[in-house]
């Protein structure tokens, strides 16, 4: 991934990236069971965990034909546990709507906020069997107890069956005592991949591992026969063929076998009740293997191992993983020099390189991160039980902290006291927050290379300081509803700051809304100086400083008058015809070289039309303009120009007519 520069006074094309976990969201399309659901008969055999279970649907002789499948073992004794008090019942369905006998069904924990965690115990090598397994019956319906209800945490239903696409239902949540139904689940038929795998000197390579991974962490949290995904051998023809494999859930196809590359096709999309013919060419292939161990000699168990080719022109990456002793082999690889990347909780990331294909003996030792323990204490030096610690980077000579590298949530410690492990050398502050104290700061603690017993730190939180006033119109009469947040005293809101996170800050951060009177209050401040801004869609925005929040103080603020201020839209044309998708820039005149005080931004809709979501105080201000979608270097360009106009005072409404500078590429 390539990363781009930008600089100017005048604009920054800030980035956001928000990823959505769908797993975390609740579902609304499933109701509670009906009473004739729960009295739904179950198959005899759901009780019986030795079931034999099919892996991928895979060919051994002729791949149009062959009804042999690929089996591979599973040994975790899975209940049904069809008679416990809560749990998931349904209905399984043809896509004609006929009931399908005999799906293999199983509950399963979902992948949730505890997800990293999981990960790290899976690295090490625990699994997560499913939590209980059924059989469809004659009228395609099953039951799937949940012996052990817990709080707050989802499950996934997943439904295997020869003929169809495997199936998975995320986010449920069964109650305590009651059946979560999921209704008529229809079943899908997927696509077919064959072919063949040769060897590099092209003849048939028999033996070789197909595999169409899946989508997401079926490794993790897996069921029997899809520990890797859909997996098959090829045959003495080096033939293979994948049957069923739902569009939907598809990353990639996967070739490899002993002595040869692993090749990877991803990228690929298929659609339902196609067939597709994709053959391999497996040249020479060869492993780095070797042992990952601390600076005692101690095996480390679960590290990432990451080989990474080192020339462009053959790109190729192998991950994997240490086991109990510390040791690890990546196969499959082609011949040169790679870079070994390894990662381990609890350790500093280690690299070498360059190590070439085929060395067997390697030995990389990873130094120990360092720990803390970080004690909380409230009223009376009493010890908390439950608190937020952040670890954040403090660095010579500022007052202030830097964002935060390490938090974790103390649900549970023993004498107050949470150990934090994960930290590399450098000089710390731990800031703890806990329900009804104001947050408050360690003393500065520093962790050292090669540190193997963890720094003792303690926290003692108070009840911090209180500032409220009130807030009116030019009249005198309160406003109701003005948003009042908190802010750093020298903060200065400009896209420049904004863009790189805002300037550092020890203060609390909050928000809070004016009641009827207009009256606002903050309470449980970390001790400083703050900034309050004060916002509201009728008036002007408004920022007081030098307000000044001590520990058990309560501070009654001066009244503040917000201004009515100016309504300010527009049209912007490129060219001379109103244009939609254009930034349109305002902000307050300033010297060269120093920054506004004042800005605030529209885009137009499909008519060329904006309206500035900031009302602006009398005053003297410039408007930019940039057409979107032209890339920053040219957003910049269109920029550099910029117009001068006048508020004043009393002015309710005005329309800008904007011009967008026309860019010859």
């Amino acid at each position: 991934m390539q990363s781009k520069a930008l600089s100017s006074l005048t604009v920054l094309a800030v980035l956001g990236f928000a990823v959505a976990a769908y797993w975390f969201v609740d579902s609304d399309n499933y109701d509670p069971l009906t009473e004739n659901t729960r009295e739904a008969e179950v198959d005899e055999d759901d009780d019986n965990p030795a079931k034999s279970l099919t892996g991928a649907r895979g060919a051994t002789d002729n791949p149009s034909r062959s009804k042999e499948f690929t089996r591979q073992e599973y040994d975790y004794n899975i209940p049904s546990a069809a008679n416990s008090a809560q749990g998931v019942a349904g209905r399984i369905l043809t896509p004609e709507g006929r009931p399908v006998y005999g799906a293999t069904v199983f509950l399963v924990r979902g992948v949730g906020l505890d997800s990293f965690q999981l990960l790290l115990r899976y690295q090490k090598g625990d699994r997560f069997p499913p939590i209980s397994m059924a059989t469809s019956n004659e009228d395609g319906r099953f039951r799937l107890g949940l012996k052990d209800w817990q709080d707050k945490k989802t499950y996934e239903v997943r439904i295997l069956h020869d003929d169809f696409s495997d199936h998975r239902i995320e986010r449920i949540r069964p109650q305590p005592e009651d059946w979560w139904n999921v209704g008529d689940v229809k079943l899908k038929r997927g696509f077919t991949i064959y072919g063949t795998v040769y060897s590099g000197d092209g003849s048939a390579l028999p033996g070789a591992t197909v595999t169409a991974r899946p989508q997401f962490t079926h490794g993790m949290l897996s069921v029997p026969g899809r520990e890797e995904g859909l997996q098959v051998k090829t045959d003495e023809s080096g033939n293979y063929e994948i049957r069923n494999i739902n569009p939907l859930d598809f990353a990639g196809l996967i070739a490899h076998a002993p002595s040869h590359t692993r090749i990877e096709k991803t990228e690929l999309q298929f659609v339902e009740n196609s067939r597709v013919r994709m053959d391999f060419q497996l040249d020479e292939g060869f492993e780095i293997s070797g042992v990952v161990v601390d600076p005692h000699g101690n095996p480390v168990r679960g590290a990432s191992i990451i080989c990474a080719a080192l020339s462009q022109k053959s790109p190729q990456e192998q991950k994997t993983y240490t086991n109990a002793e510390g040791v690890f082999v990546a196969e499959g690889l082609l011949g040169g020099m790679f870079n070994v990347i390894v990662e381990a909780s609890g350790y500093q990331r280690a690299e070498e390189k360059p190590v070439e294909a085929g060395t067997l003996d390697l030995k990389i030792t990873v130094e120990k991160l360092g720990s803390v323990y970080v004690t909380a204490y409230g009223r009376n030096r009493r010890p908390l039980g439950r608190f937020l610690c952040s670890i954040k980077p403090a660095l010579d000579g500022q007052t202030t902290y830097g964002k935060p590298m390490l938090t974790k949530e103390a649900t549970a410690p023993k004498n107050g006291t949470e150990l934090i492990t994960g930290l590399i050398p450098l000089t710390y502050v731990a800031e703890v927050s806990a329900r009804g104290y104001a947050k408050n700061f360690s003393p500065k603690f520093t962790i050292i290379e090669g540190q193997t017993d963890p720094v003792s730190v303690e926290v003692q939180l108070n009840q911090g300081g209180t500032l409220r006033g009130v807030v009116n119109d030019a009249s005198g009469k309160p406003i109701q509803g003005v948003s009042v947040s908190t802010m750093p005293h020298d903060l200065i809101e400009n896209p420049l700051i904004i863009a790189f996170g805002g300037a550092p800050y020890t203060i609390t951060r909050a928000t809070v809304k004016t009641n009827k009177k207009g009256i606002y209050e903050f309470k449980l401040l970390h001790p400083g100086d703050y900034q309050l801004k004060f916002m509201h869609p009728h008036y002007c925005t408004a920022f007081t400083k030098k307000n000044m929040a001590e520990v058990d103080q309560e501070l009654d603020l001066s009244p503040v008058a917000l201004e009515r201020g100016c309504e300010v839209s527009g049209i912007a044309q490129l060219s001379g015809k109103p244009t939609g998708q254009v930034k349109v820039n305002i902000s307050a005149e300033h010297k060269e070289g120093t920054l506004s005080t004042f800005n605030t931004e529209a885009t137009t809709d499909n008519e060329g039309r904006f309206l500035m979501p900031k009302r602006l105080p009398a005053g003297k201000y410039v408007y930019r303009a940039a057409q979107m979608g032209l890339g920053p270097f040219m957003i910049m360009i269109q920029f550099q120009k910029k117009t001068s106009f006048a508020i004043q005072p009393g002015e309710e409404e005005r329309q800008l007519l904007v011009t967008v500078p026309v860019i010859n590429k």
